[in-house]
């Protein structure tokens, strides 16, 4: 995609995708290149709406935290909004590209404050609530649900992080048109000598994503393990033609842009 408006519009549709991440943390792949996030393609695309109301939902729940609050609920929800916000912003994409789409890792100090605001809104609520009985039973069971549920599902995630096998399969589960986890589990599989399954891996990592070297290199040396010569030298061929393309298109991109700098 061609830097425009679009282009603009998914880079900053990336902040939905990570609070996403952060308040329900649910598809998480340790590879998010090659399709795994979303594209902002058409002016109508529904994830611009998604996008706005999120914006629109912190910008408010900021102005409402320091503005209508004083003394120490003012302190820890701008302690809790910059835990948040600020580690997060020079990987955004917002001001300078950063070398990746999408990463878990970033969300690492932000997920601090998220967890601080969570649980400073859930003691005001009981505090609030506290003189009704039925509705403080309601809180703490919301509390006692939501820890039970993340705790589950941290010990899921942990068990996908268990061995390369589990974390590329997660990853291939959770996007089947991803070449690189397509291809690693390929590789694991070609390890454990299941040729047939990492050669069906090697072509659906072939098909997603034609210009991911990786897999056509990966299918030629299984292809050297079967013995099946002919096929490998024509993978090859097929690679490099690829390779050569998309060197062939990349250098027309610079080219044009070169041109509206200058011109």
């Amino acid at each position: 995609m061609q830097d425009s408006p679009l282009r603009q519009l998914s880079w900053l549709h990336l902040i939905f995708v990570n609070a996403k991440l952060l308040v329900f943390p649910s598809g998480l792949t340790a590879d998010w290149r090659y399709g795994a996030a979303p594209v902002i393609e058409s002016i109508l695309d529904l994830n611009i709406v998604l996008t706005v109301l999120v914006l629109v939902a912190i910008v408010g729940f900021t102005a409402h935290s320091l503005a209508k609050q004083t003394g120490l609920h003012q302190h820890i929800s701008f302690m809790g909004l910059c835990l948040t916000a600020l580690p997060f912003l020079p990987a955004s994409n917002l001001f300078f590209p950063v070398g990746f789409v999408v990463a878990e890792r970033v969300l690492y100090l932000p997920s601090m404050g998220f967890c601080l605001l969570v649980a400073y809104g859930l003691w005001l609520l009981l505090k609030k609530y506290s003189n009704i009985s039925s509705m403080g039973f309601c809180i703490k069971l919301l509390v006692l649900y939501l820890l039970i549920f993340y705790s589950v599902k941290t010990l899921r995630r942990n068990r996908d992080w268990y061995s390369s096998m589990t974390i590329n399969r997660a990853g291939a589960q959770f996007n089947p048109r991803h070449a690189i986890m397509m291809s690693n589990l390929g590789i694991e599989h070609a390890i454990m000598e299941d040729y047939q399954s990492a050669e069906i891996l090697y072509q659906k990592g072939m098909l997603s994503y034609p210009y991911y070297s990786g897999a056509f290199h990966n299918y030629g040396l299984l292809m050297n393990i079967l013995q099946r010569y002919d096929e490998a030298e024509e993978v090859s061929l097929i690679r490099d033609i690829t390779l050569k393309l998309l060197f062939i298109l990349l250098s027309f991109s610079a080219f044009e842009k070169s041109n509206t700098l200058w011109s």
